[in-house]
């Protein structure tokens, strides 16, 4: 069992802690709990502290810190930010079509549609070669850094998978298999 997930059911859910609430000081805007501790180690210069006895099972703080209470999380609505769901949809979004394939397919369609109106528009043109001379020049560099035993050449495949063995265990394992990032780059061969 993980120490935080020790720690967490430690707490028996019928019994109340005591702890400090922590607000800004400058707003009053609750921040967080903290266990109670001597108030004289604790910063002043930018919060203030409030003590509590609070369920944290059960329990939250509401409210700033001239008018805060706390309040049973059941009878509390849920709380949704416009961010998260921003978030969740960006990420959905580019996990189907990264930022380089989405570039693709509208590069393929300007192409399309300027030649069946017979539009040669020399800026697009130029775009259009020099992003592939440097996806040919990119390929012939991994290519050749590949090919030489003087390099380790560290592949995205390779890196993902560094990536996974460091993040395997530890609080990764207590919150459970998520993906590090959308493949937002995710894009036919550069």
């Amino acid at each position: 069992m993980s120490e935080i997930k020790q720690l967490f059911e430690a707490i028996p859910s019928d019994q109340s802690v005591e702890a400090w609430a922590v607000f800004n000081k400058i707003t009053g805007e609750y921040i967080a709990i903290v266990q109670k501790v001597d108030l004289e180690t604790l910063n002043h210069d930018f919060y203030n502290y409030a003590p509590i006895n609070i369920n944290l099972n059960t329990q939250v703080v509401k409210g700033a810190y001239d008018n805060f209470e706390i309040a049973d999380i059941q009878n509390e609505s849920l709380k949704f930010y416009e961010r998260a769901l921003d978030n969740a949809a960006q990420f959905k979004i580019d996990k189907s079509y990264g930022v380089y394939k989405r570039l693709e397919i509208q590069e393929l369609l300007l192409e399309k549609i300027s030649a069946a109106l017979e539009i040669e528009d020399e800026s697009f043109l130029e775009m259009r070669d020099y992003i592939a001379e440097v996806r040919l020049n990119n390929k012939l560099y991994k290519e050749s850094l590949m090919n030489d035993p003087a390099y380790e050449f560290v592949s995205l495949q390779d890196e993902a998978l560094i990536n996974e063995n460091q993040l395997e265990g530890g609080i990764h394992e207590l919150i459970g298999p998520r993906e590090l990032a959308p493949d937002v780059l995710a894009k036919p061969e550069v």
